[in-house]
């Protein structure tokens, strides 16, 4: 049986320096069924003060605070993903988010997109 692991995220922007990852939603599916949902707010830090539909982002949580769920989401899985950089695209706001966060996500079953 085959485990697809459906990444999405929403940033600030595109630029990794500036920019932040804002929410991340994932759903698992198997035999076709999704089996998993799991989405969050994340709280881009004091010096990007963000709304998203009313909600003020301050006090959410931080993309270090979710990256090890996430890693065991990822797990295991064949990961589909929207607005997801290659493994080896750095400028990105997901790799600066991995990285600023001190979290290496790992995903083996991930091909290296063109790019």
């Amino acid at each position: 049986m085959t485990r697809y692991v459906v990444l999405d995220t929403e940033t600030t922007g595109i630029s990794p320096e500036r920019d932040r990852i804002v929410w991340v939603a994932v759903a698992i599916l198997e035999h076709r069924t999704v089996t998993e949902r799991w989405s969050t707010f994340l709280d881009p830090g004091p010096n990007s003060r963000v709304r998203v539909a009313g909600i003020d982002l301050a006090g959410q949580p931080t993309f270090a605070d979710v990256a090890l769920q996430l890693t065991d989401m990822l797990h295991g899985g064949v990961l589909v993903a929207h607005n997801a950089p290659p493994r080896s695209h750095n400028g990105h706001p997901a790799n600066a988010s991995r990285a600023r966060s001190h979290v290496w996500i790992s995903c083996h079953s991930c091909p290296p997109l063109p790019g």
